[in-house]
């Protein structure tokens, strides 16, 4: 299934009303179907496609999205999906009003004429670009109407539309795009080094809008992958060299195989080490908690508002163009704490967990042993 569409089922919420506009052969009202639950209705002009859908099982009409949505209510939708075609009608602003009018909701998705590598081509070979999103030569594409992100976004404003959410999505990545309408972002970047593909600063934004930042290291192939995740107040650019050098020299010491195969640079305190891990068919994510390391905010350890990040963070993880759905946490003592709060909140994607010396009940295991008072941690 298209990363799109994977994108567009997580959106959706369970047991909504959906409307596919342009829903082609039917794989996502067939995947929300088995996957969410809604009651899911397409409209296709084509109608080979439609009999294809129907023979899936789907409710489809043939009809063109430009005349045939006035015969829907207003609002009779939770949802309305409108996938890659808005540039091929002849006037998308009737068809985005009747979008809004029909829907509670409606997502959107446009192929981006202002991706640099379209603007490279037209610069440097001076014809139209002919691209996985854009596969037709100019005199026999559907698309007549081509715009960029920004082009969309100017237009929300001039027919006042609000836009809740944006995602920029390539073959690979999904970035949010910042308030300028741009997926830049000064701090995220990406490198290919140590036999991985490494992205730096990745944004993850939570419920309230703020940004926390994570290092995802992943394998430099094709395919998806499960992911291992960690998220915590230690810094996830701190080297355990660096910042524990006494733990560091006494564990390198007393285990000098556990260090081998790795360059060891990317080591951080009570994390896995991706250079063992990725190799094997990994991703591993380390994300600075609020308030901590690159991510702002204030810091606010093992309360409601860190363990509901780190749900949003597994959630996120487990949608990613390179992700199979699948994420499991691990890491040691606060690593291993905050595991079991985020499990309790029984996060979508996250399919296992390994606590390794991770206490649960702060004042029988951490503060009063046996109801003793413990002095250890005063005296440490």
């Amino acid at each position: 299934m298209k990363t799109e569409y994977k994108i567009i089922v997580d959106i959706i919420e369970e047991k909504a009303r959906v409307l596919d506009v342009g829903c082609d052969d039917g794989t996502l009202l067939d995947s929300l179907k088995k996957n969410k639950n809604v009651d899911a209705r397409g409209i296709e002009i084509s109608k080979d496609k439609v009999q294809t859908c129907v023979s899936k099982g789907l409710t489809v009409i043939e009809g063109n999205a430009e005349f045939d949505l006035k015969q829907f209510p207003n609002d009779s939708f939770d949802y309305v999906v409108l996938g890659q075609t808005l540039q091929a009608f002849v006037n998308p602003e009737i068809v985005i009003k009747e979008l809004l009018r029909v829907g509670k909701k409606t997502i959107i998705t446009i192929p981006n004429f202002g991706h640099w590598k379209v603007r490279l081509n037209l610069l440097i070979k001076g014809t139209m670009p002919i691209t996985k999103s854009l596969p037709n030569d100019w005199y026999n594409t559907p698309n007549i109407h081509m715009c960029t992100i920004k082009d969309f976004v100017k237009f929300s404003k001039i027919i006042n539309f609000k836009i809740f959410k944006s995602l920029a999505l390539t073959n690979k990545n999904t970035s949010n795009i910042n308030s300028n309408n741009s997926p830049s972002d000064s701090q995220y970047r990406t490198e290919k080094r140590e036999g991985m593909v490494i992205e730096w600063d990745a944004p993850i934004e939570m419920d309230d809008g703020l940004i926390l930042r994570a290092n995802v290291y992943r394998p430099d192939k094709e395919g998806v992958f499960p992911v291992i995740l960690s998220h915590g107040p230690y810094g996830k650019d701190l080297a355990w060299q660096e910042g524990y050098k006494t733990s560091w020299d006494i564990f390198s010491k007393a285990h000098p195989e556990a260090i081998e195969n790795s360059t060891n640079i990317h080591q951080s305190w009570e994390t896995v080490d991706p250079e063992k891990w990725v190799p094997d068919g990994y991703v591993c994510i380390r994300v600075d908690s609020r308030g901590a390391g690159r991510s702002p905010g204030v810091i606010d350890c093992r309360s409601p508002r860190e363990t509901k990040d780190f749900c949003s963070c597994i959630e996120w993880a487990g949608v990613q163009p390179w992700s199979n759905g699948k994420v499991g946490l691990t890491g040691i003592s606060y690593y291993a704490i905050n595991q079991w709060q985020v499990a309790a909140l029984k996060p979508k994607h996250l399919e296992a967990i390994c606590v390794w010396e991770g206490s649960v009940d702060y004042y029988r295991d951490g503060t009063h042993h046996g109801g003793i008072l413990n002095t250890f941690q005063s005296n440490h």
